[in-house]
């Protein structure tokens, strides 16, 4: 059995926090895993029409992994049919819905902001109009790996901007770090570099080289998160554990739980000159994500992130993190 940190924990509903731990259960089909993530998030997202979440990947985006929650499952069809019209008649429009920090935001104002048009402007929009959506409000997001996920909460009227908040963006990127570890064989103690207890005891590991007290300190702070009682659990909880590691739970057959921490980090495109964690710092940058989030996302600090984005940007002969992003975003293709 292998569930997120924490997973038997009791605590009052807390939605961005409770689509990060749903994630982590690494459902046996990527329906019911989109489908537990919608679940998750409906409780403050819901606009009416259910919430449906897609799995897809750059440069396409088209959606591979699909599921909903309420009524949204009803609208698969119609989505699927209008990403096969943007990315026919207007393919550029797709990357750029994506770069950037992800932002919980209307479908609306996203067009506005990402693509200086209208939504009613965008190719499709009348095959959403036909199945009731007028609007709706989404958190889209994408990693160096290439994968990219969708969350949406359809509505039949427009949507007012929701108030942006740090905590959806924190659950965006356990997202993405989840679905990794799924494209894993099944995590267990043979495919973890170590093995945890909750109160981060270290039971056994093979890598000697592994981050021990970066690993415990972190199981700490997801099993501080799981016993929040809002999603702020989520600020000490970082989606990787020194830019390589997840944590995700495993029980034995006497039922007792542990967390193993198993290798997953985003895999892009290496880059001539460029240490792994310089290109994987310099990879971030380049879809558009801050310094602190991408902090946030590899669990380093954000002076250590400062400092790989400087290395890198003096080793290309860049004047500044602006042209990084720029060149880069040319050069690495995602796997």
């Amino acid at each position: 059995m292998c569930e997120g940190p924490g997973a038997a924990v009791k605590r009052p509903p807390s939605p961005a926090l409770d689509v990060a731990r749903a994630a982590y259960r690494l459902a046996p089909s990527p329906t019911a895993w989109c489908e537990a993530v919608a679940a998750a998030a409906a409780p403050e997202l819901d606009q009416g029409l259910g919430v449906l979440v897609w799995v897809g990947r750059s440069p396409t985006f088209a959606p591979e992994m699909v599921g909903g929650y309420g009524a949204a499952g009803a609208f698969a069809d119609a989505l699927r049919e209008n990403h096969r019209i943007v990315e026919r008649e207007a393919p550029a429009m797709l990357p750029r819905l994506f770069t950037g920090p992800p932002r919980l935001v209307s479908a609306r104002h996203n067009s506005r902001a990402q693509l200086g048009i209208e939504l009613h402007e965008q190719p499709g929009f009348e095959l959403a109009k036909s199945v009731g959506m007028l609007d709706a409000i989404v958190l889209q997001t994408v990693c160096p790996s290439g994968l990219s996920l969708t969350l949406m909460a359809p509505s039949s009227t427009v949507t007012a901007k929701p108030r942006e908040g740090r905590r959806w963006a924190r659950a965006a990127a356990h997202l993405l770090s989840a679905l990794r570890l799924r494209e894993h064989a099944q995590p267990s103690p043979e495919t973890a570099t170590a093995v945890l207890t909750p109160r981060g005891r270290i039971e056994h590991r093979t890598d000697r080289a592994a981050p021990l007290e970066s690993l415990r300190a972190a199981c700490l702070a997801a099993e501080a998160a799981q016993r929040s009682s809002d999603d702020e659990g989520l600020t000490p909880w970082t989606a990787l554990v020194s830019g390589r590691y997840s944590l995700t739970d495993w029980f034995d057959t006497d039922g007792r739980r542990y967390l193993l921490a198993i290798p997953n980090p985003p895999r892009g495109e290496e880059v001539e000159g460029l240490s792994p964690r310089e290109t994987q710092v310099a990879a971030y940058l380049a879809i558009g994500h801050p310094l602190k989030y991408v902090a946030y996302e590899l669990g380093l600090s954000i002076s250590t992130v400062a400092r790989d984005a400087a290395k890198a940007i003096q080793k290309l002969g860049l004047r500044d993190r602006l042209e990084l992003s720029r060149v880069l975003g040319g050069i690495l293709q995602p796997r």
